[in-house]
């Protein structure tokens, strides 16, 4: 029933939503290692985040398998892998999740354990909060969070440009947007 829907133009694309299991921590190490012995040479974890104490667990194993970046996902959705309802309600918002992240990796440096490169995400659209996001993260010896992740926002933009360049080649552009930026086609 679905190949024959996508044939007859129903809808014309897929999409891939998944949340894996959560792992158990030797399997966890286990898979890293095998990476390595594959060849890996830099290994990045990206994960959402489902409550403080996942965070926790994923930063302590991060840090035993000796990753070398690890990214987390907060409400407001960053890299465009979910459907807009899970990005923005079912996960800890960004700022409070970066705190929790901060947090243990402070533990981490107390106790003189490695702390991966931290990378956040979650509805970032504007330089000024990427730039925060990073500086927050310095507690004076360097930025614990090294970038930030995006994805919906500009995949969002794209989307739309191609959605007006068609409808301007159809001559159907909304009258508020020709006036505003002209009807080129």
């Amino acid at each position: 029933m679905v190949q024959q829907a996508f044939k007859e133009g129903v809808f014309n694309t897929f999409e891939r939503h998944s949340r894996v299991g959560i792992p158990r921590e030797k399997g966890f190490l286990e898979d890293i290692e095998w990476l390595r012995k594959q060849g890996a040479k830099k290994v990045f974890l990206k994960t959402g985040a489902y409550r403080p104490s996942a965070v926790a667990y994923t930063m302590k194993w991060a840090s035993e398998a000796k990753i070398d970046a690890l990214s987390f996902d907060g409400a407001g959705g960053g890299t465009g892998m979910s459907p807009v309802p899970m990005m923005d309600e079912m996960s800890i918002p960004t700022i409070f999740l970066e705190a929790i992240v901060l947090r243990c990796a402070q533990i981490l440096k107390k106790k003189g354990k490695h702390v991966p490169d931290l990378v956040m995400a979650g509805g970032f659209i504007e330089e000024t909060s990427i730039f925060k996001t990073i500086a927050m993260s310095n507690y004076g010896d360097g930025s614990l969070v090294k970038a930030v992740l995006m994805g919906r926002s500009p995949i969002t933009a794209a989307m739309k440009s191609s959605y007006f360049k068609q409808l301007a080649a159809e001559g159907k552009l909304p009258k508020t947007f020709a006036d505003r930026f002209g009807a080129h086609r």
